[in-house]
C-alpha cells in the first residue's frame, strides 16, 4: 500500500444526464460526459518512501519473530526430546545397580547368618540396597517430569503409543518391570 503511493494515480469520472423531450431536442434525450484525470506524486519530502521503508521493516520483523518463535518451539521439543532419552538411560543404569545392590544385600544376609561377615558389613550392603532403590524412585520422577515437558513441548494431546518415536523403544514401562 505504501509502495502504491509512488505510482500515478488514474481517476475516471463520469455523468449520464437526461433532458425534457420536445420536438427540437428529440436526438438530446440522453446526454453524458466522462472526464479523466492522472496525478503522480511530486514531492513529499521523502514522507512515502519513509513509509515504504517502515512498512518493510515492519514486515522484516515480523518474518524474524515468526522464524524466533518456531526455532524456540524446536529447541524445547528438542531438549525435552533429550532429557527424556536421558532420563530413561538413567533408569536403565539405576534398574541394573538395584539388581546388583538386592544380590550383594542377599549375599551379606547368607554370609551374615553363616557368621563369615559381621553385622557392620551386612549394614552397609543393605543401606547400598536402600540408596540404590531410592536412586531409581528419583530417576523415575525424573523421567516423568521429562514426560511431560515433551507434551507440553509437543502441544500434548498425545498418548506416548500413539507414535513410534525413538526415545520411547527404550524404556520399560513401570507394569513391565518386577522389582525383587
Amino acid at each position: 500500500v505504501a509502495r502504491a503511493q509512488l505510482l500515478p494515480l488514474v481517476r475516471l469520472t463520469g455523468s449520464i444526464g437526461t433532458g425534457p423531450v420536445t420536438a427540437g431536442n428529440l436526438f438530446d434525450l440522453v446526454t453524458g460526459g466522462l472526464v479523466g484525470s492522472i496525478s503522480q506524486l511530486l514531492f513529499d519530502g521523502g514522507r512515502t518512501a519513509a513509509q515504504v521503508d517502515s512498512a518493510e521493516a515492519a514486515a522484516e520483523a515480523a518474518l524474524a519473530q515468526w522464524e524466533g518463535a518456531i526455532l524456540s518451539a524446536l529447541e524445547e521439543v528438542e531438549s525435552a526430546g533429550v532429557a527424556r532419552r536421558t532420563a530413561d538411560e538413567r533408569v536403565t543404569i539405576n534398574e541394573e545397580a538395584l539388581d546388583a545392590a538386592n544380590n550383594s544385600a542377599i549375599l551379606a544376609r547368607s554370609q551374615y547368618e553363616a557368621g563369615l561377615i559381621d553385622f557392620r558389613t551386612l549394614l552397609t550392603a543393605e543401606s547400598a540396597l536402600l540408596s540404590a532403590r531410592n536412586q531409581l524412585v528419583t530417576a523415575e520422577a525424573d523421567r516423568a517430569s521429562a514426560f511431560v515437558q515433551l507434551t507440553q513441548a509437543l502441544g500434548g494431546g498425545w498418548s506416548d503409543d500413539a507414535y513410534d518415536f525413538p526415545l520411547s523403544g527404550s524404556a520399560q514401562s513401570p507394569s513391565d518391570r518386577t522389582d525383587p
